[in-house]
């Protein structure tokens, strides 16, 4: 009886030793080596999940890494290097040591003469300097050869694109290796299907073309095509977003940027710079939806166009002082000057301090029109145009009562020592000469 029972646990044993060995074997055949030639990196794959990454050198243009799927072979510490052919000639084999090129791991494949394995050359590595089979730094083979087993899947690849798309942000990415082995793998032909694949279709494929001609072997974002307009009307190019930053094209806009020099810009197919910066530096709003459109803001007085143009920087509106003063016929205090900002050569007035000029502007982020309120004088109810602050004071205009003055407008300076300011064809005086100049008038002046 007890010996009958014992056979039972024997064979129960020897059973569950045969399921377990073979579920182990199961495991370790779940791992994989995929090496991307032109990246030189290995990878070390667990159930489809990478678990390692390594540094590797490969084959030379001459001489290149066979690409394909094979298999581990062997395995071996501290091995001999037989150079190849060396009995004909006339070479001996080198035993293990700092003399040895493998250096101390050699993990054959199933491709005759080819394997993976040490050096005793470190610089070798993200180099394609072998004659073919797989350089690694000794600790890191070292590492490797514990990590797989004989029988462990190998597979070569020469891939010089891969794509991504970030999981947190959807971030969509592009990393180009250089073609080392000159297979033309870094054109839009070959990336094309790649794009189709994941349904990417909103690709910048000129400025791709760009990026995959100028590998660098580091993860960019991909470039997006974005529609761009200016004003209301389409640019023929295309604008580009690039990760989290916005690129327009300076081709269209060449006349309005000459002389502009912009920090963040880049040289794809033509010359881009940032949205942003062309913006302030230019002094247009910018709004990015579904497109980019870049405005700018038209200056308006009793609902008609003064053709002149505002300066946006940022949220913020500017009045130029010259070219509305010209427009409008209004004189410039000097004390004007305090308050003016200069951008491009050009001296401004921003909307809040435009009430030092008598202005007050009616608008906000992002309308295109700026309504100029002035202050109105009225002659005994009678409308004489828009009144200026001119040295903290009231002027108002005389253009539509010179007939009724007695005194000629020189004679107001020269003679009576009265301040005439002129601003274009348009003379201002003040308020209270034209009470004395018109005994019994009555002068109003309505501010908004």
């Amino acid at each position: 009886m007890l010996q009958s029972r014992t056979a039972s646990l024997l064979l129960v044993g020897l059973v569950l030793g045969i399921c377990l060995t073979q579920t182990a074997t199961a495991q370790e055949l779940t791992r994989e080596i995929v090496i991307n030639i032109p990246e030189f990196t290995l990878y070390l794959y667990e159930n489809g999940i990478v678990i390692k990454k390594y540094p590797i050198g490969v084959g030379t243009e001459i001489k290149p890494s066979i690409l394909g799927e094979t298999e581990v072979i062997n395995r071996v510490e501290n091995p001999t290097y037989y150079p190849i052919r060396w009995w004909e000639r006339g070479l001996e084999p080198i035993p293990p040591g700092p003399d040895n090129p493998v250096g101390t791991r050699w993990i054959g494949l199933g491709i005759p003469s080819y394997g993976i394995h040490g050096t005793n050359n470190p610089a070798s590595i993200g180099q394609a300097m072998s004659s073919g089979c797989i350089r690694m730094y000794n600790h890191d083979v070292e590492e490797l050869m514990d990590l797989i087993r004989i029988g462990t899947k190998v597979t070569l690849i020469y891939q010089t694109v891969t794509l991504n798309q970030d999981p947190l942000l959807n971030t969509k990415m592009v990393t180009i290796y250089p073609d080392i082995y000159k297979n033309n793998s870094n054109s839009l032909e070959q990336v094309k299907p790649m794009l189709e694949q994941r349904a990417w279709t909103d690709v910048h494929l000129e400025v791709l073309a760009a990026m995959l001609e100028s590998p660098t072997g580091v993860p960019q974002p991909l470039p997006l095509a974005v529609d761009f307009l200016v004003n209301g009307s389409p640019m023929e190019a295309a604008a580009v977003r690039y990760g989290n930053r916005y690129y327009i094209p300076l081709g269209d806009l060449f006349t309005e940027s000459a002389g502009s020099k912009f920090k963040d810009r880049q040289d794809w197919d033509q010359e881009y710079v940032n949205v942003f910066e062309f913006a302030d530096k230019l002094g247009y709003g910018c709004l990015i939806e579904d497109c980019i459109e870049l405005f700018s803001v038209e200056l308006m007085l009793f609902e008609e166009s003064t053709g002149v143009q505002g300066f946006l920087r940022g949220n913020q509106l500017y009045i130029p002082v010259e070219e509305l003063s010209q427009a409008l016929g209004l004189p410039i205090p000097s004390s004007l000057a305090a308050y003016t900002e200069e951008f491009n050569g050009v001296k401004y007035l921003s909307q809040e301090e435009s009430l030092e000029w008598g202005i007050a502007l009616s608008w906000s982020f992002p309308q295109r029109q700026a309504e100029i309120a002035l202050p109105l004088a009225y002659l005994d109810d009678q409308p004489l145009g828009p009144a200026v602050v001119h040295d903290e004071e009231v002027y108002v205009p005389i253009d539509r009562i010179q007939d009724l003055i007695a005194v000629p407008d020189e004679e107001l300076s020269s003679h009576y020592g009265v301040e005439v300011v002129q601003a274009g064809d348009k003379l201002y005086v003040p308020e209270w000469v034209i009470q004395w100049l018109l005994p019994g008038a009555e002068i109003t002046v309505v501010y908004p």
